[in-house]
Formats: C-alpha cells, structure tokens, sequence
C-alpha cells in the first residue's frame, strides 16, 4: 500500500470515529431527555396526590423524602413552600373576583 491510500484509509476511519461519537452523543441525549420527561411526568403526579392530603400521599411523601439527599430536601421544601403560597394567592384571588362580582 502507498503511503496516499493508508493515509486516505486512517481519514476514513477518522471520519467514521467521529459519526460513531455524534451517534452514541445523540442516543445519550436523547436516553436523558426521556428519563427526564418521565421524572417531570412522576414528579407532577406525586404532586398533585400529595395535595391531595390522604393517607396514601402522605406516606408516598415521606417515602419519596427518604430517597433525596439533605440538599435535594431543602430544594424541595422551597419548591413546595412556594408552590403553596402561589395557590394561596391564587385561591385568594380568585375568591375575591367572585366575590366582587
């Protein structure tokens, strides 16, 4: 073999490397996208069972809470401290609209 078609074989192959990485990076990221669009999913049905003050939600919750680290706790409990003072502003707007009307 010349020295031309080894070097025109190891570009081809460096070409190929580089598509097998674009593919493996974009199956990555589609694999997350997906575990991330399920977690979304997972999160708004605990959350609204959890707000839905039974027995059943409450254990979930604390379940749920077991599995988190002590910084993900914090960030959740602001999460649902400011999630619950949106619906309390929002139920007292909306009771005052009724009312005025």
């Amino acid at each position: 073999m010349t020295d031309d078609s080894v070097n025109s074989l190891i570009k081809k192959r460096d070409q190929l490397n580089a598509k097998i990485q674009q593919a493996k990076a974009k199956e990555t990221e589609k694999k997350r996208k997906l575990e991330t669009q399920a977690k979304i999913l997972l999160g708004s049905a605990l959350l609204n069972r959890i707000q839905s003050s039974d027995e059943k939600a409450d254990s979930i919750f604390k379940w749920c809470r077991e599995a988190l680290t002590d910084k993900d706790k914090e960030r959740l409990d602001t999460a649902l401290k400011k999630s619950t003072e949106k619906n309390a502003t929002s139920d007292t707007t909306e009771n005052q609209a009724s009312q005025n009307q």
